[in-house]
């Protein structure tokens, strides 16, 4: 897509070269995807909030994971396919911490620990953003990692919150 807007620019005038197209891919950072905020333990945050995200971030999972333990900090809205979501992502972890979005769609704790029970991973209900991110740091070694997803509502809370430690 970025290619085929560049090659558009450079029809309407736009004196675009290759080498600066490249740097800018190269430097190129969207927050919130598969975006590094902590190195130990390793915070990853990820925007994914529907089931292709999660599948497509479950399939990115080993660049980042090296045999370390994931905790999950997951919130996730009540009108999304949460329990395909759960499939994809839960078989990954070692443990979660689950909270809850801030939105009046979000999915109550109550509902989502129901879904994620038959996992049979330790998991911790946390309603408050931070406070889930703050035990999940509590829970996690600083070998390990931390993955934050299931709702950008979420993702931007909690980045928030991360980067004003």
């Amino acid at each position: 897509t970025v290619l085929n807007a560049c090659a558009i620019l450079q029809q309407l005038g736009l004196p675009l070269t290759e080498e600066t197209i490249r740097r800018g891919i190269l430097h190129a950072s969207w927050n919130g995807r598969m975006e590094v905020v902590k190195k130990h333990p390793l915070v990853l945050l990820d925007g994914a909030h529907n089931a292709d995200g999660i599948a497509k971030l479950a399939q990115s999972l080993p660049h980042y994971v090296n045999g370390k333990k994931i905790t999950l900090v997951l919130g996730v809205l009540g009108d999304k396919e949460y329990p395909l979501m759960l499939s994809e992502i839960f078989p990954l972890i070692h443990q979660a911490v689950l909270t809850e979005p801030l939105s009046e769609r979000k999915l109550d704790l109550g509902s989502l620990a129901k879904a994620t029970a038959h996992f049979h991973k330790p998991v911790i209900l946390e309603k408050e953003i931070p406070r889930a991110f703050d035990r999940a740091l509590e829970i996690t070694d600083s070998e390990d990692m931390i993955l934050c997803c299931g709702s950008l509502y979420m993702i931007g809370e909690i980045r928030e919150y991360i980067l004003s430690l």
